[in-house]
């Protein structure tokens, strides 16, 4: 059986093991009976060629055969970041590595021991760049998709193509991307260093921040719309003051939006009656994690509305139910407990039975004696 591994990230160490059987019993492992790094092809894509250096490619305990003296269990492990073979293991790439021929059980076998792509899992695409770079924030990539300027706004993570698992990566931000020649550029210099051909390159799904007011923006365009030296925030408030107080001067303005804190409000207009209603309150809205402890008590409530509060509890029709034996109840639960213990009941031999409303039985209690009993406990 073939392992497949999925996508792995670029300079990762994969390992691939593999077992043998006996051919008369398939439930008999047994070693190989030579194995040799030449033994191992790697195939990328389509192509027919395999990759032409073994540079990277280890035996497991030494020699890859019956590992950690378990028979029949091989194996040997891969260094993607290797660049013995320039460019041969490269982001957005399929791969497919055989084995073979070796001699198993006196016969010779060839098989595939695993596939895998190498890229980000979580990639738009994954790919390499193509050809010298214009410089660190321009360059074309070898894959790119086929609508104009859709990459803008993207993330994107670069790799040198000889460095190890997350060694080496600059992450920058693409500002555009021209189709034709698959060309993108990156806001600013990424700053890990100089990017060169064929090094791994992941494009990722963009943030949420495309668009401000209404126009596109890019990785250093926020600015202008939030201003700088607070230009873009004179409404706020002075110098100082932006998006932490607001201050407002002495005269009528009009306030469009959402304030979630007021301080030091004075001379409001009063509230007119029924200017709140339950329509105007928002769902959840209020509840116990926004109301201080101790803000409403006996004081802050009206005589009427401690009587309303009470009629409303009164009034309430209660669901029927009951506790799980050796289960502490709810009120609701409790109070049917009681009424099914002491109002509708039977009994059969050492069996006290209480129901329900509708009859059916609600929970069932032994008695230690049928005719004179001393002690019950709840069986049900």
């Amino acid at each position: 059986m073939t392992l497949n591994l999925g996508t792995v990230r670029p300079g990762s160490t994969i390992v691939v093991p593999f077992h043998t059987f006996d051919s008369n019993d398939p439930a008999a492992s047994v070693a190989i009976a030579a194995f040799v790094l030449a033994d191992i092809g790697i195939y990328k894509d389509l192509s027919m060629d395999e990759r032409g250096s073994t540079t990277g490619v280890v035996l497991l305990d030494t020699d890859g055969i019956d590992i950690d003296a378990a028979v029949g269990i091989g194996g040997f492990s891969i260094d993607l970041s290797s660049n013995a073979t320039a460019g041969f293991y490269a982001s957005g790439s399929r791969y497919y590595v055989t084995v073979g021929p070796v001699t198993v059980d006196a016969a010779v076998v060839n098989f595939v021991a695993v596939t895998f792509d190498i890229g980000w899992p979580d990639a738009l695409i994954n790919t390499t760049i193509n050809g010298a770079p214009t410089s660190d924030t321009q360059f074309i990539l070898l894959a790119g998709p086929a609508e104009a300027d859709v990459l803008i706004g993207c993330p994107i993570v670069i790799q040198a193509v000889a460095a190890a698992r997350g060694v080496g990566i600059q992450i920058g931000y693409i500002t555009d991307y021209i189709v034709t020649t698959k060309e993108v550029f990156i806001a600013a210099d990424p700053g890990g260093g100089a990017v060169a051909d064929k090094d791994h390159v992941a494009i990722m799904m963009p943030a949420n921040v495309r668009a401000v007011g209404g126009t596109l923006q890019t990785a250093i365009d926020l600015g202008n719309e939030i201003g700088t030296a607070g230009v873009g925030l004179a409404e706020a408030g002075g110098d100082g003051d932006h998006l932490t107080a607001i201050n407002l001067p002495n005269q009528t303005r009009d306030i469009t939006g959402t304030i979630t804190t007021v301080t030091n409000l004075t001379n409001h207009p009063s509230i007119p009656a029924n200017w709140l209603t339950a329509a105007g309150i928002n769902a959840n809205a209020i509840t116990s994690a926004k109301i201080a402890s101790g803000a409403i008590d006996a004081v802050a409530l009206a005589a009427d509305a401690a009587n309303e509060i009470a009629d409303a509890v009164n009034a309430r029709q209660t669901t029927e139910g009951y506790a799980a034996d050796g289960v502490a109840p709810t009120n609701e639960q409790f109070s049917y407990m009681i009424w099914s213990y002491l109002h509708d009941h039977g009994f059969s031999g050492t069996t006290k039975t209480s129901r329900k409303l509708d009859n059916t039985t609600s929970m069932t209690h032994t008695l230690d004696d049928a005719t004179n009993p001393t002690d019950i406990t709840r069986a049900t």
